[in-house]
């Protein structure tokens, strides 16, 4: 079989990095679950197996439930740009967008679609998301009853590398608790998406060697001196908004140092180690990773499975965002247009 990722870039060349890497997973999870592709793994014809697949699809779930609609939708749309992709993508439009079988896929997503945004129409949140939502004020209080915790089970900056304390913290549910507590902080201050998960830990003088040979093009977290400064490079709408840079408030720099020493970081770290997929996990990527993590966790603390998408819905359910300039800041932090972040995060439950 042709290489997923260069399928993917004939459909969608202006494609982020991290949609490539989400059309991936999704894909590779298609093949590894078709039995034509047994006997014949070069065969392309499986994407034509529309009633099997979309069954595998729904398969997908947990519990015998099937997956959320958006997750079907997304199977269905990976399997359109596999379609686009093997022929020729956008050039041969008028050929591959006739076939039955893309025409199956693409009414199943206009169906889904249509769903999705009556959902949305009363508060912006599908019903299962409405389910995990939460009040702000509930969230903030349920998170600074976790902070003397956290901050009681982080080794102390002063204890060495090899200290009894700090392995115990690195090697039980302490390290998860705090890695928890650290990642809805940066949520709870900055309304971005899940390319968190990609940050890499890098010092000035490394970042700026990548930066004049015109290398640094990901996403990087720097701790300076005075300060520590997020740079994205590749998120959702990168190919619109480009790079966006942004410095953290000093008690989250504070929060973030520690982290760093927990982890023990060198430059060119994940900055959350923990997200990184094992080399045989080949459908998983660091943003599922942080997604299924936060799920999980959310779950335990806040009786919630709170997504990433959940958690900016709850940021921007705040007063102070809801103003015009905090529509603007968010809008600027997100690296999404005014008129997509309003409809879609900014019409509160409250």
């Amino acid at each position: 079989m042709a290489n997923l990722t260069e399928i993917i870039k004939t459909a969608r060349p202006k494609s982020a990095e991290s949609s490539i890497k989400a059309y991936n997973r999704l894909l590779n999870k298609m093949v590894l679950s078709h039995p034509m592709l047994v006997d014949d793994y070069n065969s392309m014809d499986w994407v034509k197996d529309t009633e099997f697949n979309f069954k595998t699809i729904l398969g997908f779930g947990k519990g015998g439930e099937p997956p959320s609609d958006s997750t079907i939708r997304n199977y269905l749309v990976a399997l359109m740009i596999y379609i686009e992709g093997i022929n020729g993508g956008k050039a041969n439009e008028g050929e591959w967008s006739n076939y039955e079988y893309y025409k199956f896929y693409e009414n199943k997503v206009t169906e889904l679609n249509d769903k999705l945004k009556k959902d949305k129409e009363a508060n912006g949140l599908t019903t299962a998301q409405t389910e995990q939502f939460m009040d702000y004020k509930e969230f903030d209080k349920i998170l600074d009853s976790m902070k003397k915790m956290a901050h009681k089970l982080m080794p102390k900056p002063s204890m060495g590398e090899g200290d009894n304390m700090k392995k115990q913290a690195l090697e039980t549910e302490n390290y998860k608790y705090i890695m928890t507590y650290v990642l809805l902080k940066i949520y709870q201050e900055l309304n971005i998406r899940n390319e968190i998960a990609t940050l890499i830990y890098i010092t000035k003088r490394d970042y700026n060697k990548l930066k004049k040979q015109k290398q640094a093009n990901k996403n990087y977290i720097i701790n300076e001196k005075s300060k520590i400064t997020i740079i994205r490079n590749q998120y959702k709408t990168s190919e619109v908004h480009k790079t966006i840079e942004l410095q953290v408030s000093k008690n989250l720099t504070t929060l973030l140092r520690k982290w760093i020493a927990i982890d023990n970081l060198k430059s060119g770290d994940l900055f959350f180690k923990k997200l990184q997929p094992n080399e045989e996990a080949i459908t998983s990527t660091p943003e599922l990773n942080l997604t299924k993590f936060l799920q999980r966790q959310s779950e335990k603390y806040f009786n919630k499975k709170l997504s990433t998408t959940i958690l900016a819905k709850i940021y921007m359910s705040r007063p102070e965002n809801q103003t015009a300039q905090g529509l603007i800041n968010a809008s600027n932090v997100r690296g999404t247009a005014l008129n997509t972040l309003v409809p879609t995060y900014a019409n509160s439950n409250n």
